[in-house]
Order: C-alpha cells, then structure tokens, then sequence
C-alpha cells in the first residue's frame, strides 16, 4: 500500500504570552487515506510532550534569525517497541479514520527554555522531513495483535507516512515588565 497522505496544523491556544506563562500546543492530524490507518505516535510529533524534548521541531528566533536548539533529550534508551494489545507501547497506537482530524495536545514547554528571550518574536514549526515511521491499514483493533501472538508486523517495512501541509506557527514572548 503506498502511503497516505497525513495533514497537519499546529496551533496554539495564546500567540502572544510571558516566559513561564502555561500555553497549550495543540496539534491536528487529518488521513487523506480511503481507510482508516493505524500509526504509532512515540517518535514523532504526534507524542508532543516527548517531541518537543527532541528534534521533531524547530523553533527560530525571528529577531535574530537565530535558530534554538529544542534537543533536550533523544528519548531515552528503551527495548523495542512491543506492538500488541495490552502492552505499554499500544497506548502509542491511533487510529486516523479517512478525513477525520485528531487531536493531541501538551504543554508548549519550549517557552521556558534557555535562549528564549522576551520581547522577541519566534518561527515554530515541524521539522524538515519529519514522518511516521510505523503505520498500518485498518483501525487499532485490527492492527494489534492479542498477547501471546505474533506482533503487529503490518506497521513495519513500509514507506513511511511523510507528513504535509503542516503550518507554522509565529507566536512573541511579552517583554518582562520593570
């Protein structure tokens, strides 16, 4: 099966905010797929919390066209994935129904971050590249595979989902007050 086109949007719920101040990211994702697909989220933008701790996205400082490293971690050593039902990973599973936008949400944590100056004005956004790496036709239940049986080998050698269409986003830190 080739792959389906996933679109995505990124916004926020505040553009313009003071450093410290809670800001929800919200990230959209909608299969142009004719059926539903099952991905697996833990290494990419769709696990925002982990995401936003690793290279998945960019974030320029418009002031000083200067980029910021966002790379606080790469994710943590760990065994492989285990792709059944009932496993820990399989809370990683969604199931993208054709034309039908999910959504998944966290804390935008990059505004606490070292080099984040106030006053200035920022380019957030995905980056280059960025995809899902493993992806199945058919909704989770179909996909995972009850303990005990073979894993669900459906969501891997395939070409991986590129994502597109996904927006940027431009949000300004309110300078700090004297």
């Amino acid at each position: 099966m080739t792959p389906p086109l996933v679109s995505v949007s990124l916004e926020l719920d505040s553009y313009s905010f003071s450093q410290g101040e809670e800001v929800e990211l919200s990230i959209t994702a909608t299969s142009h797929a004719s059926t539903p697909i099952t991905v697996f989220t833990w290494p990419t933008i769709f696990n925002p919390s982990l995401a936003l701790r690793r290279k998945n996205f960019e974030c320029l400082d418009l002031d000083t066209n200067t980029p910021l490293n966002l790379e606080k971690t790469k994710g943590g050593k760990r065994s492989g994935f285990v792709l059944r039902h009932g496993s820990a990973d399989a809370e990683y599973c969604y199931t993208l129904m054709p034309e039908e936008p999910i959504n998944f949400t966290a804390p935008f944590m990059i505004i606490n971050y070292r080099g984040i100056v106030p006053g200035h004005r920022y380019r957030f956004g995905v980056c280059q590249g960025e995809k899902i790496e493993w992806w199945a036709a058919g909704t989770k239940d179909e996909v995972l595979k009850a303990p005990g049986e073979p894993e669900a080998s459906a969501m891997y050698d395939k070409e991986p989902v590129v994502l597109h269409d996904v927006n940027d986003l431009e949000f300004e830190i309110k300078p700090t007050e004297t």
